[in-house]
């Protein structure tokens, strides 16, 4: 299912959990009439707590992990961390399954009239927990994705095709079948698509399951998303030095203290923008931005919105 227009269409579904996110390109005679054809969509996101799977539903597309691509490129996502190296090409019908801190690059082809992807951002802490009620694991496990394209599961693109059907017509009760749907794809991603992996340096905090060597930093940064906290303050709290911090927390998380924190804020503006009606200036505020115009520059930079385009977007 999809719309018939002339312009891009997106629909987004923020819950406490998860958000969905579907985006649609119009065909290429249509985006010639729109101006639309050179439009570049961008997803750029540094490692958080997130596991991100990308449904393909429309059109063809070349994906990259382990390295981001050129700047200038029509990229619709790059998730900073690091991973090994693997490229390809995926097909309406496909999906990437990109674990939390997974580096990624996906490009829509041009050779193809008309794309569309679906986009479920999983906080990771909702599939450790899914393992745990399935009495797949105990104590602190890390899970990983050991196949990022998945190109050959009916049961997932029967999934991304309930998840769209929802979104575009976006009517009563669509929570309710959302969250159904989500648990439906979190027992299939665990039973065929998930690694287990035991860790001695993980363990489970008030913000999720994160490295214990770095932990009250972390707790620290969620606690004040407000302030703008030094990489001193940030490593005293984990105990280590500044130059020692800043390597470590590099090495575990893949991104800087200071960018990992500006996301951490942005993912807070989401959560403010799609169930409050505070003001934007206010919002920018509350996650520690100084001037409501540096916050819309940070959030579109960071969304491919601006906050109000976001606000509006959001499935009520």
């Amino acid at each position: 299912m999809k719309l018939a227009t002339s312009h891009p269409v997106d629909k987004i579904l923020r819950r406490a959990h998860y958000t969905l996110h579907y985006h649609s390109t119009p065909a290429r005679t249509d985006a010639r009439r729109s101006g639309s054809l050179n439009q570049s969509f961008q997803w750029t996101n540094h490692a958080t707590q997130t596991h991100r799977v990308m449904f393909l539903l429309e059109g063809e597309w070349t994906w990259q992990i382990g390295t981001t691509k050129d700047e200038d490129a029509p990229r619709i996502f790059s998730i900073a961390s690091g991973a090994s190296v693997a490229s390809g090409t995926a097909h309406a019908g496909d999906a990437l399954l990109l674990a939390s801190g997974v580096t990624a690059s996906t490009d829509a082809s041009p050779h193809t009239d008309h794309h569309a992807y679906l986009l479920l951002e999983l906080k990771a802490q909702v599939l450790l927990d899914a393992a745990v009620r399935a009495k797949l694991i105990r104590g602190e496990t890390a899970l990983d994705f050991p196949r990022a394209h998945v190109h050959d599961d009916a049961a997932l693109a029967h999934i991304a095709k309930s998840f769209t059907r929802e979104l575009i017509a976006g009517e009563a009760g669509i929570e309710l079948i959302t969250d159904a749907l989500v648990e439906q794809l979190l027992v299939h991603l665990l039973r065929r698509h998930t690694i287990f992996r035991r860790s001695d340096d993980l363990e489970l905090s008030r913000v999720g399951l994160v490295d214990r060597r770095i932990r009250r930093a972390i707790e620290l940064m969620h606690a004040h998303l407000d302030r703008d906290l030094s990489v001193e303050e940030l490593a005293t709290a984990a105990y280590l030095s500044p130059f020692h911090f800043a390597r470590l927390f590099k090495k575990i998380t893949g991104t800087s203290p200071h960018a990992y924190l500006a996301n951490l804020r942005i993912i807070a503006a989401q959560d403010l923008l799609a169930t409050t009606d505070f003001p934007v200036t206010r919002i920018a505020g509350q996650v520690g931005f100084a001037t409501s115009s540096h916050f819309a520059k940070a959030f579109r930079t960071a969304t491919g919105f601006t906050p109000r385009e976001y606000r509006r977007l959001v499935i009520k």
